[in-house]
């Protein structure tokens, strides 16, 4: 129940603590890309620091390339081509009185991609300018405090900034006009968090916290000479949750949780009480049944032309006129560790959503003073699948073998 606000997975990165032996780096070279890392002590004892930088230099190898091609080259186009990104991750951590510790983080994450096609025959038209840029900017600062041998604590402060910019002009035909799209997708996060684990007993654990994050949005899109901009979004997103690890017995595994969230925009709130909970039974000793349901929801929507994430999908967050998504979810499960170093597992799931959004047919045919969420219609979705593994963990000879059948679908009845 600590997390939410999405409606597929979670992924959960942690930053490595620095090391606290001494200074140590590294560097390695790859075809693509370069990575640098140094990690070590800044008070010994105290406190300690890791960071790490990457870069391609695809670039490097495009920008001749494509000089080669246009020098000896007989086709009708000059074409230029690059790509490239760049990150860098970093935190420093020191340590309280009574085993507490204070850390900070910091993110920075930008990609680049450029394509551009022009005629070498000035008797053509046809040409294509693409011009992509999105990124990541994510510091944060946490505080853990355990206060006996049972109860422990965290508080968090974070700000998150996404930005994505595309800006694509062409013309594919001389018996067409030429066509423009620019496009920008700006996410700002503001939030703190503050979680505290209560340990009842060997085979009862508690967990609770409030959350409270601010929202900007600010999305625009223009189509030639259209744009369709709404004013900057703001909203207020408040959470409460709590979830329980019980064991009653040596045969049974309870996980159970809730999350209480509340979204305000400027006119209208959303109130949602969110579920979830897994059991799992051993009748053997190596045989496991699991079971979970899960309700989530999600405050911002993704807007796509096509079946492709990509940094040209438009991002819309929930607002007066557009609801948050909602998604139930089950899972039934068969585990077994019965032959010697093998685990085989075999799950089957199902999840239907609802308040899907969707571009309308004649979305690039309305008037440019509309708003973003008059263009686009909800609809409704479903995933189910089956999936099953066989691992094997021990030995000289380690892996796994897996195979997925699954199904999604989408229904818009405007389209």
């Amino acid at each position: 129940a600590r997390y939410g606000e999405r409606l597929s997975s979670v992924v959960d990165a942690r930053t490595m603590v620095g090391d606290s032996s001494g200074y140590h780096g590294s560097a390695s070279i790859g075809l693509m890309a370069g990575k640098v890392h140094l990690s070590g002590p800044l008070i010994p004892g105290k406190s300690h620091f890791t960071v790490a930088y990457r870069r391609t230099w695809t670039e490097i190898l495009t920008e001749p390339a494509m000089a080669i091609v246009r020098a000896v080259g007989q086709g009708a186009f000059d074409t230029y081509f690059r790509y490239g990104f760049q990150d860098v991750n970093a935190k420093v951590d020191y340590r309280l009185p009574r085993n507490g510790k204070l850390e900070a983080s910091f993110y920075y994450g930008d990609d680049l991609f450029k394509l551009r096609e022009k005629p070498i025959e000035k008797s053509y038209n046809l040409y294509r300018n693409y011009h992509w840029r999105w990124g990541n900017l994510a510091p944060s600062l946490r505080w853990s405090q355990p206060w006996s041998e049972r109860i422990y604590s965290e508080v968090q402060l974070y700000y998150t900034h996404f930005r994505s910019k595309v800006n694509n002009q062409w013309e594919m035909s001389s018996y067409t006009l030429p066509s423009a799209r620019h496009q920008v997708s700006v996410l700002n996060d503001l939030g703190g968090r503050f979680t505290l684990d209560i340990r009842l007993s060997r085979s009862h654990q508690l967990k609770t916290g409030l959350d409270y994050v601010f929202h900007t949005n600010r999305p625009s899109l223009t189509y030639g000479v259209q744009t369709y901009r709404n004013q900057q979004h703001k909203g207020h997103e408040y959470v409460l949750f709590g979830e329980e690890h019980w064991r009653p017995t040596s045969q049974v595994a309870l996980q159970l949780g809730l999350r209480l969230s509340h979204y305000r925009t400027s006119e209208k709130g959303y109130t949602s009480l969110s579920p979830r909970g897994s059991v799992r039974y051993q009748p053997l000793p190596h045989l496991s049944l699991k079971a979970a349901y899960t309700k989530t929801l999600q405050y911002v929507h993704l807007l796509s032309e096509n079946y492709l994430n990509l940094p040209s999908d438009l991002w819309l967050p929930t607002s007066d006129q557009l609801p948050p998504m909602t998604a139930h979810q089950v899972t039934l499960g068969l585990y077994s560790d019965r032959w010697s170093g093998f685990i085989v597992s075999l799950e089957g799931y199902y999840k239907s959503m609802d308040q899907l959004v969707a571009y309308r047919p004649d979305y690039r045919l309305q008037s440019p003073a509309t708003p973003l969420e008059q263009l686009i219609t909800t609809g409704s979705g479903r995933s189910y699948g089956l999936e099953w593994m066989i691992k094997r963990q021990t030995g000289k000879l380690t892996g796994w073998v897996g195979y997925t059948l699954s199904w999604t679908d989408r229904h818009f009845a405007a389209l």
